[in-house]
């Protein structure tokens, strides 16, 4: 991803009518991704907490085929490491 994803978030707050909840949850994201390492790390978690993949896309200011790809990489390896044990 080219921009800078805290640039691309304030954007879309900027740009959204949606009301305080989705606010929120956008400041929710902006801080998660200030902590986080990368940016699948990020999909990652949400994915975890049950955040469906259009939504993580959306929140992160990426494409759903990017958050897909981000979620089934890291499928593959918890796989991966779990016949290792």
């Amino acid at each position: 991803m080219s921009s800078d994803p805290t640039a691309t978030l304030q954007r879309s707050m900027a740009d959204s009518n949606d009301g305080p909840i989705d606010e929120l949850s956008r400041l929710a994201v902006l801080l998660l991704k200030r902590l986080s390492s990368s940016q699948a790390e990020l999909i990652v978690e949400m994915h975890h907490v049950g955040i469906n993949t259009a939504r993580i896309a959306e929140l992160v200011g990426t494409t759903p085929n990017t958050a897909n790809q981000a979620i089934q990489r890291d499928k593959r390896a918890r796989k991966k490491a779990k016949t290792k044990k």
